[in-house]
């Protein structure tokens, strides 16, 4: 029973840490993609089971289950010939479009609108190249 008390515990704490809400006037100086985005994705509820997290991902498009591996769903934002992200138009990205305008078809609906905080934040991301990758290592200090 510890035992298994310990490993829930430990992957808990691997899990993204949800940011508090971004105000409309601050955004992090430097966006990371484990701290920032994934953890955004999440909050909306793009990577819960009947939406993107499902098994088989929704309308083509797959996330890890409640953001649990942010390596994959950094891969899948990024994979080639990839419609979802355009940096260099970010505006014209999927990732941006579907959730935003009625008419682009997104089952999930409206999940932010334009100007938002999370719209400006996943918009600036994307002009910024969109790095899946960590410009700092993040790693769990103790377990007690």
């Amino acid at each position: 029973m510890a035992r298994s008390c310990t490993l829930v515990l430990f992957a808990l704490l691997l899990l993204p840490a949800v940011p508090a809400k971004v105000s409309a006037q601050e955004l992090p100086r430097e966006i990371d993609f484990s701290r920032h985005i994934v953890p955004t994705l999440y909050r909306l509820g793009c990577s819960a089971g009947e939406c993107h997290g499902a098994f088989a991902g929704k309308g083509g498009f797959r996330l890890s289950l409640f953001a649990s591996r942010p390596d994959i769903d950094g891969l899948n934002l990024r994979g080639t010939m990839n419609r979802r992200i355009d940096p260099l138009h970010p505006e014209r990205s999927l990732l941006l479009r579907k959730p935003t305008e009625d008419h682009m078809g997104h089952g999930g609906g409206r999940r932010f609108a334009t100007g938002s905080p999370e719209y400006r934040l996943l918009h600036r991301w994307i002009a910024e190249g969109a790095r899946t990758d960590s410009r700092q290592q993040h790693q769990l200090a103790s377990v007690r």
